[in-house]
């Protein structure tokens, strides 16, 4: 289990909300960061204290002749694209069930299953939604 460690807690004149954790993730020193605006979130995920590609993941609602269905858009829109980068920032928003379309930096050194858990419990004890 990841061992989580608050660092930066929110100001009290600041108007953005946010939340900050770094955390011990299979030995890696993770930082994550999330932040609220009004029409999505932008979440932080690096393993090299910098910002990596930016991907954006959205829900949107199909029907078809067996009902509802949800389906997640995922684009790299800057830095090189990477598939377990973008199955991650896909695995987060759908297992965090976050209300908005989202806007990630990963900057991860790797990507196992393991590490994502661990990513989705740190963002569900962290989450502003």
């Amino acid at each position: 289990m990841a061992s989580l460690e608050i660092y930066q807690k929110i100001p009290e004149k600041c108007t953005l909300k946010y939340a900050a954790v770094g955390a011990k993730i299979n030995g890696i020193h993770t930082d994550i960061i999330i932040n609220e605006y009004s029409n999505r979130f932008f979440i932080i995920l690096t393993q090299y204290k910098k910002l990596g590609s930016l991907i954006s993941v959205y829900k949107e609602t199909q029907r078809d002749s067996s009902g509802k269905d949800e389906v997640f858009q995922v684009k790299t829109i800057q830095g090189k694209e990477e598939p377990d980068w973008e199955l991650a920032a896909r695995f987060l928003t759908e297992q965090t069930n976050i209300n908005k379309p989202v806007l990630y930096s990963i900057c991860l050194q790797e990507c196992s299953l393991k590490t994502l858990k661990a990513l989705k419990d740190i963002v569900i004890k962290n989450k502003l939604w």
